[in-house]
């Protein structure tokens, strides 16, 4: 008889060579406790490592999102197994209950939510604890209206949409100071802040601010910006953007103000060196145009740019002066738009693509 050989065990490979395993010295609540702040797909990652981990994650029931249109009904339970919610979406069709929408944010918050959504029919006060869920990650209100004052506590807020929501500059300030990790921020048709906006922070990396009717002055100072779409209303008479020498894309949108418009985009697209994607949309060539009149040819030259879309008068010569200023600036381009447009009351503007 042919004699068998002895099987060889597969070694187990550790990242980095020689390392220490961490996890298996933490104790069970510890572990139970970082499992419940984990996505579904990377808890199930999670409770493969061991059978101790697989075990552990028995008892509990993941559910990935639950959608509520009445606060007064409970949320989805298991007899005998712990339920754990990742997002929870509010959409009531009517009137309802903030001290029953409290108590749902609260039931919500003791099983782990992480990413939260709003959408009221009409502008409603929000609860005061919808800014004090620990694990929240994502928030995305639309139609309502934040507490004139709410203490932030969601030191973990890397996302917040605000859609049409009423919200005071003192709050925004407080957000901005209690979450350090902000990296996207939506603000569209926001109400409350009548006069002047003001945006400051050094975390947020995407901005969408689109500026509500009432807005007269917007003040933009976010360093470390990689993305920004920014639309301005006809009322906007004085615009400020700090320079984000790590901004990647841009669109730009300024509206034609009714009054002189006090605004300077030259020292902000001065520092973009590294765009890769531009868009200039209504008079925003034109403030351009203006500000490099006396410069025979743009100080910086961009070298990632590839796409640029462009809206302009092509019978403004100093528009055209600017449009062939840039053209040289960017060696690299591939893909040009042109959108003719006529500052007329009735304007007529039609678009010319061209790949380069």
């Amino acid at each position: 008889m042919a004699r068998s050989r002895p099987r060889k065990r597969r070694r187990l490979c550790r990242a980095g060579g020689e390392g220490h395993d961490y996890l298996s010295g933490l104790s069970d609540d510890i572990l139970l406790d970082i499992a419940s702040r984990l996505a579904t797909r990377h808890a199930v990652s999670f409770s493969l490592l061991s059978r101790r981990f697989r075990g552990l994650l028995a008892p509990f029931v993941r559910v990935d999102s639950v959608t509520v249109l009445d606060p007064t009904l409970p949320l989805p339970s298991y007899p005998g197994r712990h339920v754990l919610l990742r997002r929870l979406v509010f959409e009531p069709n009517n009137g309802f209950s903030v001290s029953a929408f409290r108590r749902l944010l609260d039931a919500a918050t003791d099983r782990g939510l992480s990413e939260l959504a709003i959408h009221l029919p009409r502008s409603t006060y929000l609860p005061r604890n919808v800014l004090s869920i620990p694990n929240l990650a994502v928030l995305s209100l639309d139609t309502c209206a934040l507490p004139r004052w709410c203490p932030p506590a969601c030191a973990h807020l890397r996302t917040l949409k605000l859609h049409r929501v009423n919200i005071s500059r003192r709050m925004i300030t407080a957000i901005f100071k209690a979450v350090p990790m902000l990296a996207t921020l939506e603000m569209v048709y926001c109400t409350g802040l009548v006069g002047s906006c003001r945006v400051e922070s050094s975390a947020v990396r995407n901005l969408l601010f689109i500026s509500a009717l009432e807005q007269r002055e917007i003040t933009l100072k976010l360093a470390g910006l990689t993305t920004v779409t920014l639309r301005t209303r006809s009322k906007v008479k004085m615009v400020k953007i700090q320079p984000a020498p790590k901004i990647r894309r841009a669109y730009l949108h300024i509206a034609r103000p009714r009054t002189k418009l006090k605004f300077r985009i030259r020292p902000f697209l001065d520092a973009g060196t590294g765009l890769t994607c531009l868009t200039l949309r209504g008079v925003a060539v034109m403030l351009l145009s203006s500000e490099y009149k006396q410069t025979p040819k743009l100080a910086v030259t961009f070298e990632d740019l590839w796409i640029l879309s462009l809206s302009l008068d092509f019978s403004n010569e100093s528009q055209l002066c600017f449009l062939l200023k840039l053209l040289e600036s960017c060696p690299n381009l591939k893909k040009l738009s042109l959108s003719v447009y006529k500052y007329t009351r009735s304007p007529k503007h039609f678009c010319i693509h061209i790949s380069l």
